[in-house]
């Protein structure tokens, strides 16, 4: 309904951003940096932020183009799983026929991350999403499979992901040995109200949109109702868009955008 209204052939705001596509702010570059640095040098390392500030975004864009025979990913967002079949997806990723037995998987996964270091050459990267919802028996498993040399080595990179009240539960007492071998920490803020218009425009641009498509006070209004989170803005601008069309405008009013937000709120 956008393309033959406003002359795109894309949705502005939508999921399938390319990485030449993305949006870059200073402070995005420097996440993407310490991102970067975390993959050579190794070690744990935690990417935290508000839901919609792009997370997964960044460690997509940090590890694309990898060549599979220097890298070995393994990416798990099902962080609801036991500590056996955690294990079971560590090992599927790792290209391993997980035997059943506890021990023998520990052992396993053990042997290839070796093997993978040393006689393969390749680069294992073991990346957890919503970190913020596993077990502590859990993030134990985890800084167990990065000690397998007793602190002499990292086998591999560990970047766990999630919203930043996982640092409090990083914090007890109980998750001390993991959270003393946390070696970088990235925190993704929302993004500044200069920024979200850079962001806005941005977007828009990038889908061949050269008019005016929102005003100076929509603006802003975006910015107050998504608090400067991506996601949220992405949201507003699509609905915002979509209502413009159905009544046949290439531009949205600020009347529009009123409604746009009232929608978006999900208000019973």
């Amino acid at each position: 309904m956008l393309n033959p209204v406003f002359g795109i052939t894309k949705n502005p705001f939508g999921k399938e951003v390319s990485s030449g596509e993305i949006f870059s702010s200073p402070s995005w570059e420097a996440a993407l940096k310490r991102v970067e640095l975390l993959i050579k040098y190794r070690g744990i390392g935690i990417i935290t932020g508000e839901a919609g500030t792009g997370k997964s975004t960044l460690i997509r864009l940090a590890t694309q183009g990898f060549n599979p025979k220097a890298y070995r990913i393994v990416y798990i967002c099902d962080t609801l799983l036991s500590e056996i079949d955690f294990l079971r997806t560590v090992a599927f990723g790792l290209g391993i026929e997980p035997p059943f037995h506890k021990g023998r998987l520990i052992r396993s996964i053990r042997d290839t991350l070796i093997s993978d270091n040393e006689r393969e050459r390749i680069h294992p990267i073991l990346i957890i999403d919503e970190v913020q919802l596993l077990k502590t028996i859990l993030l134990e498993q985890v800084r167990i499979l990065t000690n397998f040399y007793m602190d002499s080595k990292d086998l591999l990179t560990t970047i766990l992901i999630g919203q930043p009240y996982f640092l409090g539960q990083l914090s007890l007492n109980i998750n001390l040995p993991l959270r003393q071998r946390i070696s970088y920490l990235v925190r993704l803020s929302p993004l500044s109200h200069k920024d979200s218009l850079g962001y806005i425009y941005y977007r828009l641009k990038s889908c061949g949109i050269q008019h005016e498509v929102f005003s100076e006070s929509g603006l802003a209004a975006i910015y107050q109702a998504s608090s400067g989170i991506p996601r949220e803005i992405n949201r507003i601008g699509f609905t915002a868009m979509s209502l413009a069309a159905c009544c046949n405008q290439n531009t949205v009013s600020d009347d529009i955008l009123t409604q746009a937000i009232e929608e978006m709120e999900l208000r019973p």
